[in-house]
């Protein structure tokens, strides 16, 4: 990054020319032993401009280099802004800094809601397991019985059973589709659409 300076006499005209006041009016003379001073004029308010004019003047100290009595007298005349006129100067590099850090703080925001949302997935991909081992052992348990009835009975019994598997298939399908539904939402995929076709959707469990 290259740093680029900006000299006093420029940065002070520019606060006089944004508060809409005459520009600084600068007086330079000889001092002893080939040194030099020089002198700024200026209006730091409006207030300054009624009548009758009150402008204010500042002095550099004698400096064996013309320029550098010119900057050295603008900046005091800037302090004198800032801190009898509260007139500061927009710092660049405090204004990135502001905008690094509020992107850093919707970074951290969008970190802390996926990070709950994946504490959520876990929650329930843990209870869609638990959920899913449940039923698979209520199947095994109806599909593998130590004694059945016999004669008329047992028909009626498997018929019992099998309208339970069944019930306990649906469950399943339709845990399935609903943690389906919730990881496309997680991940920013359109949720889809329920067709009417698939049982899961109808049952009453």
């Amino acid at each position: 990054m290259e740093i680029i300076e900006i000299s006093g006499t420029y940065l002070l005209g520019g606060i006089l020319d944004k508060l809409d006041l005459p520009a600084p009016r600068y007086h330079s003379q000889t001092h002893r032993r080939g040194q030099f001073v020089t002198d700024v004029t200026f209006y730091p308010s409006k207030e300054h401009l009624r009548h009758p004019p009150t402008p204010v003047q500042l002095s550099s100290s004698p400096l064996h280099n013309f320029q550098n009595t010119i900057d050295v007298v603008s900046q005091k005349a800037i302090h004198y802004m800032e801190d009898n006129q509260s007139k500061v100067l927009q710092d660049y590099n405090y204004i990135e800094l502001k905008r690094s850090e509020e992107a850093n703080l919707q970074l951290t925001d969008l970190l802390a809601e996926k990070d709950e949302t994946i504490k959520g997935l876990a929650m329930t991909t843990g209870n869609y397991i638990g959920a899913v081992l449940s039923i698979c052992d209520r199947i095994s348990s109806l599909a593998v019985s130590e004694s059945l009835p016999t004669g008329p009975a047992l028909a009626v019994e498997l018929a019992r059973k099998i309208s339970e598997v069944e019930r306990a298939v649906a469950r399943l399908s339709k845990l399935s589709h609903d943690a389906l539904q919730l990881l496309r939402v997680a991940f920013g995929y359109p949720e889809e659409q329920n067709d009417g076709d698939s049982d899961a959707h109808i049952l009453d469990l």
